[in-house]
């Protein structure tokens, strides 16, 4: 019984906490503005790319042809995936004008929905797969230098844009 007060003394005084701070912040109604490049080569906005459209990130970070490949995966399995749904609704139709419990039709629209239920998962997997390889892409080219000397660190191989591995030697002036 005690253990049952004190639980709810907790949560009535988190409750009442929340109520006072929410109530606080809505006087306040002070605006802060928050300011996010879009056009910066981060991680972050490569991930955004390609989950607001598959393919997208991957072009960000130059890689094209991987950026189409992608894109033209993503496209071709929602297209397949809409098509397969589609006619499963109208062999779904046919079977229902039938009126008979155990007709073949039925059998053809199971295969047909998870034909398309397939497609939405590849679909799905393209979208995931975009979404982590622009992040680690862009993460890795971010931090493409390896120095060769440690105590020189004027002479280093690093990954240019097209991911090509380029010497650089740098010179003080």
């Amino acid at each position: 019984m005690k253990k049952k007060l004190l639980v709810l003394g907790f949560l009535s005084g988190l409750l009442s906490s929340l109520i006072v701070s929410f109530s606080a912040a809505q006087e306040q109604e002070q605006l802060q503005e928050v300011k996010v490049d879009f056009s910066a080569k981060t991680p972050t906005n490569s991930a955004l790319r390609s989950l607001l459209l598959p393919g997208w990130g991957q072009v960000f970070n130059s890689q094209r042809t991987k950026g189409y490949i992608i894109a033209g995966a993503g496209v071709a399995s929602i297209a397949a995936a809409v098509v397969c749904y589609t006619n499963a609704q109208s062999t779904y139709d046919e079977y229902e004008e039938t009126e008979l419990k155990s007709h073949p039709l039925y059998e053809d629209y199971c295969d047909e929905i998870n034909t398309a239920n397939i497609f939405v998962g590849l679909s799905a997997a393209v979208w995931i797969y975009a979404v982590v390889d622009a992040y680690v892409v862009s993460k890795k080219s971010a931090s493409s230098t390896v120095n060769l000397f440690n105590r020189n660190k004027r002479l280093s191989f690093e990954l240019n844009s097209k991911q090509e591995p380029t010497l650089v030697y740098r010179k003080k002036f």
